[in-house]
Order: structure tokens, then sequence, then C-alpha cells
């Protein structure tokens, strides 16, 4: 196995599986220079436990605690609904009668009919449109078109 120091700082923190980890204590056993990386890693994380963290300052603390509970508070508008629907248990079900009638409102007005034409019969109602059109010109076309003609 050749030397790997990622896996030097995984075995620190007690991460590798079984196979990797007997892998890495073998080689561990025949290499002085990752016995040294593994003594430096587990006395810098050591140390790192050792070392406490600054207390936060009461008036920082406030402050995010307000800022906190300003942002999950509930909007205002939504207290006074939900007071609202508190108040008037009954409202419910005619709300919801009335949405149901408007829903069924809605669908029917804009229910269209269902028309069933044959393939056969768009082709012939075609060719008599085809027949009946007389083709123009394709000078009185060109004449006709809104742009103006280069010389």
């Amino acid at each position: 196995m050749t030397c790997r120091p990622d896996q030097i700082e995984a075995y620190a923190d007690d991460e590798l599986s079984g196979a990797d980890r007997l892998a890495l204590e073998s080689h561990l056993s025949a290499c002085e220079g990752c016995r040294r990386a593994l003594r430096s890693a587990r006395s810098l994380k050591a140390a790192a436990r050792r070392v406490s963290s600054p207390a936060m300052p009461p008036e920082l603390m406030a402050a995010l605690q307000e800022q906190a509970a300003l942002l999950t508070a509930p909007p205002p508008w939504r207290a006074r609904l939900a007071r609202f629907w508190a108040a008037r248990p009954a409202a419910y079900g005619l709300a919801a009668g009335f949405a149901a009638a408007g829903l069924l409102l809605a669908a029917q007005l804009t229910r269209r009919a269902t028309v069933t034409v044959s393939i056969d019969d768009l082709v012939a109602a075609h060719g008599d449109y085809a027949r009946a059109m007389p083709l123009a010109p394709q000078d009185r076309i060109i004449a006709e078109l809104p742009v103006e003609r280069l010389q």
C-alpha cells in the first residue's frame, strides 16, 4: 500500500471501513512517516477539542432571537383570517357550497360540443374547397404584398 494522507485523516476520525482500516493498520506498522502523520492528526484534533469557543454577547443573542421571531411569525392578515373563520364555523359550509357551485357552473359554461368527422369527409371537403377557390396569378399576389419593390 502506498502512503495516502486522506486515509490517515479518515482513520484518525474513525471513519474507515473494515477492509480499508485493516490495510491502513498494516501499512502503519511499516511506515514511520504515516505513523508520524497519524500522531500529528490526533494531537491536532485533541487540541481543537480543548479550545473553547467564545460566548456570544447577550445583545447579539437577543437581536438574533428577535429576527428569528419576525421570520417565523405568521403575517397579521393570516391571524385575522384565522379569527374570522374560527368565529364563524357555518361559513365553512357556505363557502364550500359556493365554491362547488361556481366550479360546476364554470364547467358547464366552458363545455364544448364534440363533433366527430371522418377522415374521408375531411378530404372530400378539402377537395371541394380547392376546386371552388380559383388560384390568383403570381403577379397579382406579388403586387399586393405590403413591401416596397426593389427596382
